[in-house]
């Protein structure tokens, strides 16, 4: 694995860094948000119950 990155030039390892840095910081990300549709069914429940 390290003789891998010893072979590539400065450019292919800044793309890759950069590559890496873009999926950390959506690693965290939330996928699903709360919308109209999860209210309304919270909001029925409530009111039947």
């Amino acid at each position: 694995m390290i003789s891998f990155f010893t072979n590539l030039s400065k450019i292919e390892k800044g793309i890759i860094i950069i590559i890496m840095m873009i999926y950390l910081h959506n690693l965290f990300l939330d996928v699903m948000n709360i919308d109209a549709a999860q209210y309304a069914a919270i909001s029925s429940e409530m009111a039947s119950t």
